[in-house]
C-alpha cells in the first residue's frame, strides 16, 4: 500500500465524522420545542379540551394531584388558571382524579406545560 492511499484512507474516517456531527445537530435544531410529542407552542383559543388529574387519570409521572389536559394526543400540565377547589370535589366520583371532565380552555402551550389563563369545567 503506498503512503497516498493510506493517507487517502485516513481522511475517510475524520470527514464521515464530521457528516455525522452535522447530520445530528440539524436533527436537535427543530424549531418545535421539548414538549410531549415534538409539540410546537401554539395558543389555545377557547377549545374544548379534555382535563383531569395529570396523575389519578391520565397516568403522568408526576407529585401530587395536579391539573393536566389532552392537547393534540398529548398530556400536559396546567398552570395558572385551573377550578377553584371549592368548585368540586376532586375525590367524588366526578372528581378531577376519578373522571376525564371537558373545559373551554384559553392559554398558551408551551415548553410541555399549558399556561391556561382560563379553564372553565363544562357541565
Amino acid at each position: 500500500m503506498t503512503i497516498v492511499s493510506k493517507s487517502r484512507r485516513l481522511l475517510r474516517v475524520p470527514a464521515l465524522c464530521l457528516v455525522l456531527l452535522l447530520a445530528a445537530a440539524a436533527c436537535s435544531s427543530q424549531t418545535t420545542g421539548p414538549d410531549h410529542g415534538g409539540q410546537a407552542a401554539r395558543d389555545v383559543v377557547d377549545e374544548t379540551l379534555t382535563v383531569a388529574c395529570g396523575r389519578c387519570v391520565f397516568g403522568m409521572d408526576v407529585k401530587g394531584c395536579p391539573w393536566a389536559a389532552k392537547v393534540d394526543g398529548g398530556y400536559y400540565l396546567v398552570q395558572g388558571a385551573t377550578p377553584p377547589e371549592d368548585e368540586h370535589d376532586a375525590h367524588a366520583s366526578d372528581g378531577m382524579c376519578n373522571a376525564p371532565r371537558k373545559a373551554v380552555v384559553r392559554g398558551r402551550l408551551e415548553n410541555g406545560v399549558l399556561t391556561a389563563t382560563e379553564m372553565r369545567l363544562l357541565p
